[in-house]
């Protein structure tokens, strides 16, 4: 996207849970330019080298705080956050990672059917501007490719993957009896009982079936969810309204949209809610219960951190820096249901519950037109395809698919020009079939 130096506003734009900064002025010539701009493969042309280089950095270089979810600063920004905003480590040490062992596969044989006609795997990495990728078979690594400078240990956003993480974390808790999805939010987190959530479960804010009326409608410019970022502090400081941060944020949404538990409706404000719960539950900090209950736990290799909010809160709903290798190694004890190595390190009941999935009915509720029949469960999304596919999912292309029946997980980082995921649902979907057709 393009910044127009004419502009009196911007906006916030946070597609599955961290801001996008962006023009709401020029927001329709921007979205036609950005998706003029994923139409074509990545070329290279808009390189994360190109931002941040020489001291000082030229004015047409520099990522900040104004423009760093715009595209293709963005490019530069998602291997980066920490040089842009707080961060804390979320790193627990341990005597050894687990090892990722190599078979590799001729990815040049997987043959992808698009509308567009029949494209080679390379193409598909480039046409969904692919940062890295990583295919594990049977926790084996078949293909495994970094692009544009990026390096295996790299840490890179999740975005709106983060989510998930947040909805395993209170699952583990809830199969310890520390926590109650039962209970209504509320008896946890007192400061919510005047807000739109009161009223709802627990489970119903994992599932984001709480009713709380929140709208997170990006070209609307007086959407919720610009006023939201604006004070968690994920954008351009305004000095007549500072930032308070993310709990305070919060507990401005006091209307509910539908009665807890009819429809399923995608906010990034919930996971933070529920975030909220897990942490005052544990005690700990999400960063330290991310280190301790996943990190070690899946034989993590590499550094990982969160981005903060303007209090020093970790950005629940998508501040998860992480290396590629580190996110396949979650998708796939995910995959084996909680094993890691020859060990159950995780309890059943809380990977089972996910692959399971959520309520249908409030989900075909939630206009999701682009996934029919798919569920939310504990901020994942399960497809309930003949697969049993689950994903996770963070804008820009942030990807984790489990394939149960293919023994299969794919990890990917992005850096799209366009927010939505839902832009690119269909040619991930015809990587999978490619995939399924090739091991096959």
């Amino acid at each position: 996207m393009t910044e127009d130096a004419s502009m009196t506003r911007r906006a916030i734009m946070a597609g599955a849970g961290v801001a996008a900064a962006a023009t709401v002025s020029n927001a329709n010539n921007a979205q036609a330019q950005a998706i003029s701009v994923a139409a074509q493969p990545d070329t290279g042309e808009h390189s994360a080298a190109n931002f941040m280089q020489g001291y000082p950095p030229a004015p047409n270089t520099r990522v900040d705080i104004s423009n760093w979810q715009t595209w293709p600063q963005a490019k530069w920004s998602v291997r980066h956050m920490r040089e842009i905003f707080g961060s804390r480590d979320a790193t627990q040490l341990q005597a050894r990672s687990l090892a990722l062992r190599e078979a590799p596969m001729d990815m040049e044989r997987v043959r992808l059917r698009t509308a567009e006609g029949e494209i080679s795997w390379s193409q598909f990495e480039a046409n969904t501007h692919t940062d890295a990728i990583i295919i594990l078979v049977n926790g084996r690594i078949v293909h495994e490719r970094y692009l544009g400078g990026m390096q295996p240990a790299d840490p890179h956003i999740l975005f709106s993957a983060t989510k998930s993480y947040c909805g395993f974390l209170a699952e583990i808790l809830a199969v310890r009896g520390q926590l109650d999805f039962s209970r209504p939010v509320e008896s946890y987190l007192p400061e919510l009982a005047a807000t739109g959530f009161a009223g709802a479960s627990v489970r119903q804010i994992a599932d984001m079936t709480d009713g709380a009326r929140f709208s997170e409608n990006y070209t609307d410019p007086s959407a919720d969810v610009f006023r939201y970022l604006a004070d968690v502090g994920l954008g351009p400081r305004d000095a007549r309204n500072p930032p308070r941060g993310t709990y305070a944020a919060l507990q401005l949404i006091n209307a509910r949209e539908h009665p807890p538990g009819h429809a399923f409706a995608y906010r990034s404000a919930v996971t933070d809610v529920l975030a909220w719960v897990v942490q005052r539950v544990a005690n700990k900090s999400l960063s330290q219960l991310y280190a301790e209950e996943i990190h070690a736990p899946i034989g993590a290799a590499d550094p990982a951190y969160f981005t903060l909010d303007a209090v020093g809160q970790e950005v629940a709903a998508g501040g998860l820096n992480i290396s590629l290798r580190d996110f396949a190694r979650f998708g796939e004890m995910l995959r084996r249901r909680g094993r890691v190595g020859s060990r159950q390190v995780f309890p059943n009941p809380a990977v089972d519950l996910i692959f399971a999935g959520g309520d249908k009915d409030a989900f075909a509720r939630g206009n999701q037109a682009t996934r029919p029949g798919w569920s939310y469960k504990s901020q994942f999304w399960c497809t309930h395809d003949a697969r049993g596919s689950v994903w996770l999912l963070g804008v820009r292309g942030q990807r984790l698919v489990i394939v149960p029946s293919l023994n299969l997980v794919m990890a990917k980082f992005g850096s799209h020009p366009v927010l939505s995921n839902s832009a690119t649902d269909a040619i991930h979907g015809a990587a999978l079939e490619a995939l399924e057709a090739a091991l096959a």
